[in-house]
This record gives structure tokens, sequence and C-alpha cells, in this order.
């Protein structure tokens, strides 16, 4: 390498690796090169397995750097694990989507060592914001004495995984102020519903937020399903809560959330069949609060969904709220 290269990396602000492989030649040059880039602070893998076990040294180099506050993981495995849980990074956020199972690591701790708390922790001190996307490590818990604590995490995305025991959440980020949640339970209830399950789901997610304390006297915002809300179990009050129903069983679970959550602003998807009488679940005391309603409606204009003729909004809203303003937004319309 030309020695104004090395200048130049001393300059890099942002590096993306892509998902082409990259042979052992290069990766070995890329090893004498990463220790220059020392005002590096954005750090992208497209597939971080694919790039990392291309050299021993090169997940190593990574991990020495002192710069890095933005990483994003794609395709996550052993050397993925490794680089993260050497790095002393002043990480503000991170981003790890999907896990990349099937290769040769044969760790009896590997659901534990994949878990986001775990190899993200020598970055706990700075980390604000953290987005998990099919993240396999996101669900099974951990033993309640070794989450760490992230003092200053603010906003978590839990995606594409079954449902997490939300005591967890409230140990390692008791500064949480917005959660967004898709659990593959409420992608796939619509298929199959066993309230038995569920129930005790939630039951025991109220039981463990019970025993260990839950430090959130309120999220400022809360972006899922009811029914994923439901299985969390949460106590705590959530000033704005945007969710949706889809069916005649999400109105089943509307009420117990609402019952803790007492939302000032609700912003709610629904389809417009949810909107044909009799209608109860807006009665629901926990949303007499609520000052801000916005409704996003789902209709088919030619009553394919089955529900022709105009609906009656004064007749749907009477006598349940009491509200500042109204948004009514129905696409198509």
């Amino acid at each position: 390498m030309r020695p104004y290269n090395l200048k130049r990396w001393h300059h890099l602000d942002i590096l993306c690796l892509g998902h082409e492989p990259i042979s052992p030649v290069v990766a070995e040059d890329f090893t004498k090169l990463i220790p220059h880039a020392s005002h590096l602070q954005s750090l992208e893998f497209e597939d971080a397995e694919e790039t990392l076990r291309t050299h021993t040294d090169l997940a190593p180099s990574f991990a020495a750097l002192q710069t890095i506050k933005h990483i994003i993981i794609v395709r996550g495995n052993q050397h993925t694990c490794s680089m993260l849980e050497a790095m002393r990074w002043p990480l503000e956020s991170a981003m790890l989507h999907r896990t990349l199972f099937g290769l040769s690591w044969h760790d009896p701790d590997l659901l534990g060592r994949m878990h986001p708390a775990t190899p993200l922790k020598n970055g706990r001190a700075t980390l604000k914001y953290l987005n998990c996307h099919d993240w396999s490590g996101s669900a099974p818990s951990l033993p309640t004495y070794t989450y760490p604590v992230y003092p200053k995490l603010e906003a978590l995305t839990v995606t594409n995984t079954r449902c997490s025991q939300a005591v967890q959440w409230a140990i390692s980020y008791p500064a949480l102020k917005s959660l967004s949640v898709q659990t593959v339970e409420s992608i796939s209830h619509h298929f199959h519903v066993d309230e038995a399950l569920l129930a005790d789901a939630r039951m025991l997610n109220i039981h463990k937020l019970a025993t260990h304390g839950q430090p959130w006297g309120e999220l400022e915002y809360f972006h899922g399903s009811v029914l994923d809300l439901y299985l969390l179990g949460f106590t705590c009050r959530i000033r704005h809560l945007y969710s949706w129903l889809n069916t005649s069983v999400d109105t089943l679970h509307f009420s117990p959330i609402m019952a803790t959550a007492r939302p000032t602003l609700l912003t709610l998807l629904m389809s417009v069949g949810l909107l044909y009488p009799p209608t109860t679940y807006l009665h629901a005391p926990g949303l007499a609060d609520v000052k801000n309603l916005e409704l996003h409606v789902t209709m088919c204009v030619d009553g394919s969904d089955g529900n022709e003729g105009d609906f009656d909004i004064d007749a749907f809203l009477v006598g349940s709220l009491f509200l500042d303003r109204l948004t009514l937004l129905i696409p198509g319309v």
C-alpha cells in the first residue's frame, strides 16, 4: 500500500462492508489498514460473518478501534460475537439484524453469548439506541443476576422474534423511554389462537416484573400490536401508544392493556369491520385519559371486505371518549 493511502484511512468516518465475499489476501491487507482508521465512527457489515471469518485478525482489528459510535451488523455469528465481546467502543447506536446459524460453532452457551445484552456490554455506558431484527438471541432469557445494565439506553426495537421475558428489558434498560416490538406470536396468531397459552405468557411476565421490580414509571412511546403489549404484561403507563386491531380476537385483549397503559395519545390502526356496532372496547376505563385519538381505518371501497354502506363514527365514539383532538384517516376514500 502506498503511504498516502494510510493518511486517507486516518480521515475515514464511515465504513460499509458489502455482502460480497473478500479474498484472504485482501482481508490480510485490511488488518494492516484498519488500525489507521483512527476517526472511524460508523461501521456497517452487510454480511458480518462472511466478512470476519476470512482472516483471523480481522475481528480483533475492528475491535481494537476506539472511536466506533454506530454499528450495523447483518448476519452475525461466532466471529461477530467475538468482535463485539472484545470491543471497547463508545457506542451510541447498534443494529443487530439476523443471526446466521448452521455454521460450525458448537458453544454450549451460544444463545447466551448472542443475547443482545451480552456482547454489547462493553459499550453499555454510552449506548442509547438498540435495534434487533430477527436476532435469535433476543428471546431466550439469561439468569437474572447476569444482565448488564445500560444506564443511557432510551430506545429499543425488537422485531420478528418470539415474545421475550419483559423483565430482562426492565433490568438491563432502566432508562428506557421508547419501545417498538413485533413478536412472532402476534404475526402468527391469525392462523391459530390458543388463548390459554397467551394468558400464561402474560401472567409469567407480570409475575416476573412484580418480583424483580419495574423501573419505568412510564414509557413515552410504545409501538406494537395489541397482542404484543398484552403478552409483555407491562404495568407502567404509556404516554403515546401506537397499536393496531386486526381481528375481533384483538379486541378481547384491548381493555386489559389499556387499564395499565392509560395513554393520553392513542394511534390505532384498525379494520373498518371493527367500527360497526356493537362495539364496547372504546368504553374501557383505561381510555379515560386519551385526549388525542388518531384512527387509521383500512377498508375496501367496493364492500369486498364484507362491510357495505356507511359507518357512523359518532355512534362509535359516543359516550366513550372526551377528546381534545380526533384524527380519522381512511386511505382510498
